[in-house]
Order: C-alpha cells, then structure tokens, then sequence
C-alpha cells in the first residue's frame, strides 16, 4: 500500500468523516486505525495501564503526626515531600511541586531570620532603660 495523496489517514471516523491523522510510512491508515498495528497498539494500552507500577503510596516512614509550632518546624515536613518527589518519575508536575516547595523552604528561611532578628530587637529593647529611669 502507498500513502494517500495527500498524507492523510484513509479511514472513516463514525460520524462519516475523514480521519485527519497522518497515514504511517507505507500505509494508508493512521496508527489507530492500520489493521496491521491492532497487535502494536493493545500492547501500548495495557503497558499503559502498569507505567506508574511500583510508585509508593501513603507513608513517608514519619511515625505519629506532625507538631508545627513554628515556621521552622515546617522544613522537615516539605524535606520529606520535597525527598518523595524526587522519587517519582520525571514529569512536569512533579518539577513544578519540586520547584514550590524549593520556594517554600526559602520563605521559611527567611521568615525564621526575620523572627529572629525582631526577638532579638525586642529583647535588646526591654534591656534598655526606659527615658523617665535616667
């Protein structure tokens, strides 16, 4: 078989249209409707089905809940994220969360160096003489 004349797939949809996917090399069907790919494509659906097999779902290993108190408290929290992320497969999705959660840790950070400075201000301040003491 050659391609049609213009590339084009040759089958029909069900509704009485023209395919509009490209015929594969030596074929005048498309890979969804070549009789000769049936075997091809049956094998990409069920490979389809186990691609994200052996994904861990549910516990990270942290025992007992989390107790957050403070800004600081949240980094072991997006860590252990930030750790199962990275063992998924490679996506968008998951570099986008990893991205995030990269900005969130840089939030805390510079919450915590915020939080620290103003109680060190405050303290430096009550250990200053009040005006009407001098």
């Amino acid at each position: 078989m050659t391609s049609t004349s213009n590339g084009r797939c040759k089958a029909l949809t069900r509704a009485g249209a023209r395919c509009q996917a490209y015929a594969i090399k030596g074929s005048v069907f498309c890979y969804w409707h070549d009789p000769a790919q049936a075997k091809a494509r049956t094998a990409a659906r069920a490979k389809g089905g186990h691609a994200r097999h052996g994904r861990k779902i549910g516990s990270t290993g942290r025992r007992g809940g989390v107790r957050i108190t403070c800004a600081a408290d949240t980094l072991p929290v997006v860590a252990d994220a930030i750790n199962d992320l990275l063992g998924l497969e490679v996506s968008i999705s998951r570099s986008r969360a990893i991205g995030y959660l990269a900005g969130v840790v840089c939030n805390v950070y510079e919450t915590t160096d915020l939080t620290e400075r103003i109680e060190g201000l405050e303290k430096a301040q009550a250990e200053r003489p009040k005006e009407n003491e001098r």
